[in-house]
């Protein structure tokens, strides 16, 4: 177990396995295209290793997408800077949870998760006022740091969580 140049830990931390964000699947669906990077802020309660984001969603066709972690604004609940990228996946047309690998030492604080595709893909989400937000125009696989522009809330609190290690 060491810590990398990049903050990254390697190896079995021996702690436990937790999840924080949404566990369970919205009851409506929506689509975006390739220009768009979707997002939700996520609270993680303690501090740990981040080992996975997962999203339930599904693409248009089948394709490949990103997930990333980035930090919290503070001042006007948006993401800041891009701490980390997932792993790039393969995403069918069938709905489902669908894992992206990823790696990042967690404090117990506030990020936003976020992820985009090579086409069109769809989210899961029940209504909630500003759960989640969209950030264009941003062709896959590219995803700004910070995210400064375009950005607009939207009313949906989109299944998608963290797993990660605790200390």
């Amino acid at each position: 177990m060491a810590w990398s140049t990049d903050g990254i830990w390697s190896g079995s931390t021996g702690g436990t396995a937790k999840t924080f964000g949404r566990t369970d699947v919205g009851l409506s669906n929506d689509s975006t295209g390739n220009t768009v990077v979707v997002g939700k802020k996520v609270t993680c309660p303690s501090a740990g290793t981040l080992t996975n984001i997962s999203l339930y969603t599904k693409l248009g066709a089948n394709g490949l997408m990103t997930a990333w972690l980035f930090s919290e604004d503070g001042a006007n609940n948006h993401p800041k800077n891009k701490l980390a990228t997932s792993t790039e996946i393969a995403v069918t047309t069938v709905a489902g949870w669908y894992n992206f690998p990823i790696s990042y030492i967690l404090a117990a604080s506030d990020y936003h998760v976020a992820w985009s595709a090579n086409q069109t893909h769809y989210h899961y989400f029940d209504v909630v006022a500003n759960a989640s937000w969209v950030h264009s125009p941003e062709v896959y696989p590219n995803c700004a740091t910070p995210l400064t522009a375009l950005h607009t809330h939207e009313n949906k609190n989109i299944s998608v969580h963290c797993d990660y290690i605790e200390f």
